[in-house]
């Protein structure tokens, strides 16, 4: 990952916008407003090596209902009941992220084979994270 990212803020109300982000500066606490912050590997489909950043203590906070970001998680797992409450990120580690980019991610069809194959460079990108200092809590959908 690049030292300065750009990616997606998606506010629980409002568009989403576009962030440049210093994650060693730890730019994802300071958007997300929340030292403790998570993230879900969204796979697929090619070409996108994506992670959204949500905060940890968003439920604790009673934070309502991220309708974009979970419909974002719901199209990408192909599973819906997956819930992120309060504010998200939406980063992705080789490229700079646009708004049609996140349109693009809404659209396209879930594909388990396109998951499938995608899963083992995606743990490449946490291991690459996870040196870099990121602190995370790593979950798997």
């Amino acid at each position: 990952m690049e030292e300065i990212s750009q990616g997606i803020y998606i506010p629980i109300r409002g568009p989403p916008e576009i962030r440049q982000v210093n994650v060693k500066k730890g730019d994802i606490s300071k958007i997300l407003q929340s030292d403790y912050n998570d993230h879900v590997t969204i796979f697929g489909p090619k070409s996108f090596h994506l992670i959204l950043f949500c905060n940890d203590d968003s439920q604790n906070k009673k934070l309502p209902i991220n309708s974009l970001a979970t419909r974002l998680i719901s199209q990408r797992t192909g599973r819906d009941g997956i819930v992120i409450p309060g504010p998200a990120l939406l980063l992705d580690d080789y490229r700079k992220l646009t708004l049609d980019d996140l349109r693009f991610l809404l659209k396209e069809p879930f594909d388990i084979e396109d998951e499938k194959k995608t899963v083992k460079m995606m743990n490449d990108v946490l291991k690459n994270l996870k040196s870099r200092g990121v602190k995370h809590t790593i979950m798997f959908t």
